[in-house]
């Protein structure tokens, strides 16, 4: 099934106006076409432990793995909050940039295109950006040239 986005670029945000599902830690960095990530999720809803994962390309690979292939190797750090607004599914995620400063980023997942399209954005989402330029991939490379 194909997920179609909506991102947002809000200049303020009040987590207070939300019910987060759950959220997480996570690391990244590209290598060749390859992504590597570390999900340290926190289980808001629940009374397990924190939980962390370890993916290649969205596949699970082994702590050791996912530390050998990224050692001294630039990674994107973020905080994600995943919600619920009109039944679908939001991500803010706020980068870190290298200096400290923020990056948030709203994502919103729609099943179809007619469904992203009639979409009224919450206030707060702020301005609608261009998705490419607020890729994951496209915040990678931006973030690394700012940490050289």
């Amino acid at each position: 099934m194909e997920v179609f986005t909506r991102k947002f670029h809000p200049s303020s945000f009040d987590l207070t106006n939300i019910e987060p599902i759950n959220s997480a830690f996570v690391q990244y960095v590209y290598i060749g076409e390859d992504k590597y990530e570390m999900v340290e999720a926190e289980k808001i809803k629940s009374t397990h432990d924190d939980v962390i994962t370890f993916f290649k390309n969205g596949e699970r690979i082994s702590e050791s793995y996912f530390h050998e292939k990224t050692k001294k190797r630039f990674c994107v750090e973020k905080n994600r909050v995943v919600f619920l607004h009109d039944s679908n599914i939001c991500f803010l995620d706020i980068y870190i940039k290298p200096n400290y400063q923020i990056i948030p980023v709203v994502t919103i997942e729609f099943s179809t295109l007619d469904e992203r399209d009639r979409y009224v954005p919450l206030e707060w989402f702020g301005q609608e950006v261009r998705e490419k330029f607020y890729s994951e991939r496209a915040l990678y490379n931006s973030l690394q040239a700012v940490a050289k």
